[in-house]
């Protein structure tokens, strides 16, 4: 079997269990592995060719994290393809990463933080900056979110299950914070209409950043560990912070959400005692 006609078959197979941006994403990836293995036998695929895609796609534009992504995606597709028996093995089992370390620190955002980010962010990641604060959601859910979405009585947004990583429905409360965010007009059609595609959006907000003097190491994914920070230090319960953010496990919110204490959140705690 060829290597394109693989990947044909895994993407209809896999796409009934991915976002619609995932799934585009990943259509991407594979598009760029076609262009140097389309015509190649499955069995005939190695290491060596492997490590050509990743030459072809590492041309310094990309972030460590994509790049890391991208090995997780093909590594996915060649334990697929072995276990439907489109090949013998996966040439990428003793593939090493060259980028092991992609990123340690995490980082909650202050107000000062906020405000001297969204100083220098134009007007559409102005908006998408505040309301992922707000709310807390994922860039992929944000980019799907519909003004169809958003009830009445109370205000309220119903994400449908298809939206979520959790592939659970969720229901968010709309404040009055996340209200001033979209305006006094409802329209139809995706709310965040007017965000680039995710590789601009991650350099926007990175130039914002290092222009507003902030930690560099802030991504868009840390709106959503500001939004974990800013609930835990008003003392907001864990268990509503987790069905707030829609997390399925306590333990991924612990570890990859609660891993900073602000410093004056620790020394007011440390004085209660």
């Amino acid at each position: 079997m060829l290597f394109s006609e693989a990947v044909k078959f895994w993407l209809e197979k896999k796409n009934r269990t991915w976002t619609p941006v995932v799934a585009e994403y990943v259509k991407h990836l594979a598009e760029g592995w076609e262009r140097v293995l389309g015509v190649v036998d499955m069995n005939a695929v190695t290491t060596k060719a492997i490590e050509k895609i990743e030459a072809v796609r590492d041309d310094g534009r990309r972030s460590a994290s994509a790049l890391n992504g991208e090995r997780g995606y093909l590594r996915a597709f060649f334990a697929w393809s072995t276990k439907m028996g489109y090949c013998k093995g996966t040439p990428v089992t003793t593939w090493g990463f060259r980028r092991p370390t992609v990123r340690k620190e995490y980082v909650c955002l202050s107000a000062e933080d906020e405000a001297k980010l969204l100083a220098q962010c134009p007007p559409w990641l102005a908006r998408y900056v505040r309301f992922g604060i707000q709310t807390g959601l994922r860039e992929g859910t944000i980019r799907q979110l519909t003004w169809e979405m958003l009830k009445d009585s109370p205000l309220r947004f119903e994400i449908p299950a298809a939206l979520m990583k959790t592939r659970h429905a969720h229901v968010f409360p709309v404040t009055p914070k996340v209200a001033a965010v979209l305006g006094a007009v409802v329209g139809h059609g995706p709310i965040f209409a007017d965000l680039p595609p995710a590789a601009k959006l991650w350099r926007e907000f990175k130039k914002a950043a290092y222009l507003a003097g902030i930690n560099p190491a802030t991504s868009p994914h840390d709106l959503r560990r500001t939004f974990v920070g800013r609930l835990s230090a008003a003392g907001v319960p864990v268990q509503t912070i987790m069905k707030l953010g829609a997390w399925r496990s306590m333990g991924v919110l612990l570890s990859h959400y609660c891993t900073q204490v602000p410093h004056d959140v620790a020394t007011a705690a440390l004085n209660a005692i």
